[in-house]
C-alpha cells in the first residue's frame, strides 16, 4: 500500500471540488468561418463560446506558428475571436508556445460572462504546462492569468542534517520538515551528505510551475477556480520530493490562492514485477459531426496525480480530431497501447480519414509515469551536435530496408515518437502532399546513449 504524509498549509475553503471535462466548454452552435491566419500559422483548437457578452455565441480559436502543419510544435500562439453579431475579430498574443494547446471557456470573474483559457505542454524535462487566460470584455483582449501566474506557488528550501529538507511557502511563511532517508544511497553517491546524516554541500530544492491547471468550481456558484499541481524536486529531476496542490481564485484582479498543500511519500518500494502493471484501461468514446473517437483512460495508477494529467494528455489528444475533418469526410479515430509498464505508457492515435485522398491519422503521447512529463523527440535527444547526428546516422541505417522511404531521414524536433518494449518509433511525412506517414523503429539498445538524462521512464 503506498502511504503519503500530507501537510495542509492553508485551506479556507472546505467544499469537495468538482472536476469539469475540457470538453463541457464547447457550445453546439455552429461555429462561424475562421479568419485569415498569418503566414504558417495553423488551428490547434477551436470552440464557440459567448465571451463578449452580447448573448450571442463567438467564434474562439487557438492558432499556432510552425514550420509545417503536421508539426505538434508550435513557438507561437495567438487567441481570435470572432464576434458572432458584428463578425468583428479580436486577437491577443498570447506570449507562449508549446505543443498542441487546447481551449476551455468559463466565467472565472465573476461578471457572468465566459473568460478563455489556454493550456499547452511546453515539452520540457520539467512536464511544465503553459496556461493563460484572456477576457474579451473590453475594447480589447486582456490576458488575467499570464506567464507570472503560471509559476504557482512559491517556495524555499534547504537539506538540512539527517537526511531531511525544510521547504517554506514563500507567501505564508510556514515551514514543513520532510524526511528523505528513502533517497539516502544518491544523497550519498553525490556527496550531498555523508553516511552520518550531516550535511556535505549546500543543495537546494527547487520547485516547478503548473505541470496541470484544471478549472474547477467549488462553491458551486457558476464562477470556476482554478485547481493546479507542481513538483517539488531535491538534488536533479528525477529525486521529487513532495507534491504541491493548490486552489486559485480571482478577487479584487489578482489570483488568490485558496489552498495550499503539500504531500510527500512516506513508503514507495515497488511492487514486485508481476504486479508493476496491474492498473486498467477504459476505452472512451467521442461522438462528433465528423468524426468517431475512440481513446484510454487508465485506472488505478500508484500516482493519483500522475493518472489524472495522463488522462488529461490523452483526452485533449482525442478532441483534436473533432474539428479535423475535411468538408464531406468523416474521421474513424482508433487507438493502440504501443507500450505500458510500471515507468511509462505510449499511446498512438490512428486511422485514414474517410473521402477523397484517404489521408492517414497518427499521433501520439508518451508519458513517463515518475517524472509525469510528456516524452516528444525535442526532450527525448540530448542537445548537443553529436547526439543528433548519432540519431541521424541510426535513423539512416535502420532506413536502408524500409521501402516507405524515399530520401535520408535526418533527425529533428518536429519528428513525432512512439514506443514498444523493444523500440523507439519515428514517424514523419516526407513532404506536404503525401498521405502516409513514414515510420522507422530504432532499437532502442542503440539510441539510449544519446538520451536525455532526464526521460527516466527509458533508462
Amino acid at each position: 500500500m503506498r502511504k503519503q504524509l500530507t501537510t495542509v498549509i492553508a485551506v479556507t475553503m472546505l467544499a469537495v471540488p468538482m472536476a469539469l471535462s475540457w470538453a463541457s466548454s464547447v457550445s453546439t452552435t455552429k461555429a462561424l468561418p475562421a479568419p485569415v491566419l498569418p503566414t504558417d500559422t495553423y488551428i490547434l483548437d477551436r470552440i464557440t463560446a459567448d465571451v463578449t457578452g452580447d448573448g450571442t455565441a463567438d467564434s474562439i480559436i487557438l492558432a499556432g506558428h510552425k514550420a509545417k502543419a503536421a508539426d505538434r510544435f508550435s513557438n507561437k500562439m495567438i487567441l481570435l475571436v470572432r464576434d458572432g453579431k458584428t463578425g468583428q475579430t479580436q486577437t491577443a498574443d498570447l506570449d507562449m508556445g508549446g505543443y498542441e494547446g487546447k481551449l476551455f471557456a468559463g466565467d472565472f470573474t465573476g461578471d457572468h460572462i465566459a473568460d478563455v483559457l489556454v493550456s499547452a505542454p511546453t515539452g520540457g524535462s520539467g512536464g511544465i504546462v503553459d496556461n493563460r487566460i484572456t477576457t474579451f470584455t473590453g475594447s480589447e483582449p486582456s490576458i488575467i492569468f499570464t506567464n507570472e501566474n503560471n509559476k504557482g506557488a512559491s517556495f524555499t528550501g534547504k537539506f538540512i542534517e539527517g537526511f531531511r529538507t525544510e521547504i517554506t511557502n514563500v507567501d505564508t511563511g510556514k515551514t514543513i520538515t520532510i524526511d528523505n532517508g528513502r533517497n539516502r544511497s544518491d544523497y550519498l553517491r553525490l556527496g550531498i551528505y555523508d553516511e552520518a546524516g550531516h550535511v556535505l554541500k549546500d543543495q537546494r530544492p527547487w520547485h516547478y510551475p503548473f505541470s496541470l491547471l484544471e478549472p474547477t468550481d467549488v462553491d458551486q456558484d457558476g464562477v470556476y477556480e482554478l485547481k493546479g499541481y507542481q513538483r517539488i524536486v531535491g538534488a536533479y529531476n528525477a529525486d521529487p520530493i513532495a507534491e504541491v496542490e493548490t486552489l486559485w481564485k480571482y478577487q479584487n484582479n489578482t489570483w488568490q490562492a485558496r489552498k495550499i498543500k503539500i504531500a510527500t511519500n512516506l513508503l514507495n518500494n515497488p511492487l514486485p514485477s508481476a504486479a508493476t502493471s496491474a492498473y486498467t484501461v477504459k476505452r472512451q468514446y467521442i461522438q462528433a459531426e465528423a468524426a468517431d473517437i475512440y481513446y484510454p483512460q487508465f485506472d488505478h495508477l500508484e500516482s493519483v496525480l500522475a493518472e489524472g494529467v495522463l488522462n488529461n494528455e490523452l483526452e485533449q489528444a482525442a478532441l483534436k480530431y473533432r474539428s479535423q475533418s475535411d468538408s464531406g469526410s468523416r474521421i474513424p479515430v482508433d487507438y493502440e497501447v504501443t507500450r505500458q509498464d510500471k515507468a511509462m505508457v505510449s499511446v498512438i492515435f490512428k486511422g485514414r480519414q474517410q473521402g477523397e485522398g484517404q489521408r492517414e491519422i497518427l499521433s501520439s503521447v508518451n508519458f513517463d509515469l515518475k517524472s509525469r512529463q510528456l516524452i516528444v523527440a525535442k526532450n527525448l535527444i540530448k542537445s548537443d551536435e553529436a547526439s543528433r547526428q548519432a540519431l541521424t546516422t541510426l535513423l539512416q541505417q535502420a532506413a536502408v530496408n524500409n521501402p516507405a522511404v524515399t530520401k535520408p531521414p535526418v533527425f529533428g524536433d518536429w519528428m513525432g515518437i512512439y514506443f514498444t518494449a523493444a523500440d523507439v518509433i519515428f514517424y514523419y511525412q516526407e513532404n506536404d502532399h503525401t498521405t502516409s506517414y513514414t515510420k522507422i523503429a530504432v532499437p532502442l539498445e542503440k539510441a539510449k546513449p544519446y538520451f536525455n538524462e532526464a526521460i527516466e521512464a527509458i533508462q
